[in-house]
């Protein structure tokens, strides 16, 4: 196995719920929610089309104004808006590899006549 990298990882699932105890006395709080993994950089991007307003710490997103209760109860409808942003992250990351591939092929393309196209536009000025 060495250094290689797995390309699959977990999927994004809900481990558990937590609040600052000082916070459940107010009507509305922020509400940890626990994932099975942290987000890759394009699930946080996908995260901030999908849900804005949330935001990320560690293994955690946080709903900033919620109840315990109610996310708890929409625990499903959790599970979709998580699945919204691996598809999301996926689409992002499947164009993001296309534009990498392109951007290579340019430079290879290119670079060869660098050095050439250089000495032209010398002799132009």
């Amino acid at each position: 196995m060495g250094g290689s990298r797995h390309r699959s990882k977990p999927r994004l699932g809900i481990v558990e719920l937590a609040v600052d105890p000082a916070d459940v006395d107010r009507d509305r709080y922020p509400v940890r929610i626990r994932l099975t993994r942290p987000l890759t950089p394009f699930e946080m991007d996908g995260l901030a089309v999908a849900e804005p307003g949330m935001h990320v710490e560690g293994d955690a997103l946080v709903v900033p104004d919620a109840r315990l209760d109610d996310i708890a109860h929409d625990r499903r409808e959790w599970a979709g808006r998580l699945e919204r942003v691996e598809s999301l992250a996926g689409e992002r990351e499947g164009e993001s590899m296309v534009a990498d591939h392109r951007r290579v092929e340019e430079q290879t393309r290119h670079g060869s006549h660098l050095g050439s196209q250089h000495e032209h536009d010398r002799g132009l000025h």
